[in-house]
């Protein structure tokens, strides 16, 4: 693997041809910069950057299996908005976008000291690559609790939240494009379609989970949203819905009415699909109507319909991974479409 001269590496770049590092967030030429010689979309400042990302980085695991910055998608700057994030080609839902490792993480309670620590260790280039994010004037501790994404279960300390530097640079929309899941063994946020998206479009994420959420939004991020969802007071309506309906499974479940339960879900199914709802709500809801169904005999195909559709969604989903605890939940529905006479709602109201 050959690498770049200095005089390439201290040349100003154009726009187009500048790729980030992808160790250490550099920015490098992408037309005459070392990269991965198997996808050929990965770039490095040389090998130490390179065996670093293989490893650290997971780019072992995820090399070929999800967009790379300047070849599926690029950092772009956006009217009104500032930076954001845009496909360079088309992606199909449930598509991974792109993969990338946290570069600083800390659970919400624990203050700015960890954050501080872990940020001194870092490489003058990483350092940059944060420091560069928004908001532009804010300190270390406003730009690490305005961009980081939340890295599983919350406990005593709080959210494990983590930092991760071109994800930061998507921008908002309560009906978005992408949704994203972590994963604690690779240390990896995965970014993926939840609708198919046209080239040229825009990359969004949720930034709450809590659909029009306007209030959190100005507050914590200092805008207020204009999206469908917020403007658009059909569609508003049906986000609401949802909301009421996916609490309303859980109590007709409880309540054993598994009839109406299950014909929530189809609602329910029925709006993911209108509003381009994340893979994740799919499979939970296939996954609620298949425990209510269960319930009766005279559901019980119905139930295991839905449990297959689930199963099938999940393993779209990550297919070709071998993290444990992916893996864990596809045997455990597999398991049930097996043998549903293991979940312990099996035939409860015959």
């Amino acid at each position: 693997m050959s690498e770049s001269t200095s005089a390439e590496k201290e040349a100003p770049l154009d726009e187009q041809d500048r790729v980030p590092c992808g160790s250490c967030y550099a920015p490098l030429p992408k037309s005459s910069s070392s990269r991965c010689g198997k996808c050929r979309k990965r770039h490095y400042c040389n090998r130490e950057c390179q065996v670093e990302d293989w490893k650290l980085g997971r780019h072992k695991t995820w090399c070929g299996k999800a967009g790379e910055v300047g070849y599926d998608f690029q950092v772009v700057d956006i009217a009104g908005k500032g930076k954001g994030v845009i496909a360079l080609r088309g992606f199909a839902k449930a598509e991974r976008v792109m993969y990338e490792r946290r570069i600083l993480s800390c659970r919400t309670l624990s203050g700015i000291r960890p954050i501080a620590k872990s940020f001194k260790k870092l490489s003058e280039a990483e350092k940059n690559a944060i420091l560069d994010l928004f908001p532009s004037e804010a300190d270390l501790f406003k730009k690490f609790s305005t961009n980081s994404m939340s890295c599983g279960e919350e406990d005593e300390l709080g959210m494990d939240s983590g930092l991760f530097v071109t994800m930061s640079r998507l921008n908002h929309s309560c009906l978005s494009n992408t949704n994203h899941w972590y994963e604690p063994y690779l240390k990896s946020k995965v970014l993926f379609a939840c609708r198919d998206i046209a080239e040229g479009e825009e990359l969004t994420i949720a930034y709450s989970s809590e659909p029009s959420n306007k209030q959190y939004l100005l507050s914590h991020y200092g805008f207020v949203c204009t999206c469908e969802a917020c403007s658009n007071p059909e569609i508003a309506a049906k986000v609401k819905e949802i909301k009421r309906l996916d609490n309303e499974i859980l109590i007709l479940g409880m309540q054993m009415n598994s009839d109406m339960a299950i014909r929530a879900g189809k609602r329910l199914l029925k709006l993911y699909d209108e509003l381009h709802w994340p893979t994740q709500s799919y499979v939970r809801t296939c996954y609620d109507i298949f425990q209510v169904a269960i319930m009766k005999r005279a559901t019980l195909k119905e139930g295991l319909h839905y449990m297959q559709l689930g199963l099938a969604m999940e393993q779209k989903q990550y297919e070709g991974l071998n993290e444990p605890e992916r893996l864990g939940s596809i045997a455990k529905y597999a398991s049930y479409l097996k043998h549903p006479e293991s979940h312990r709602n099996y035939l409860i109201a015959r």
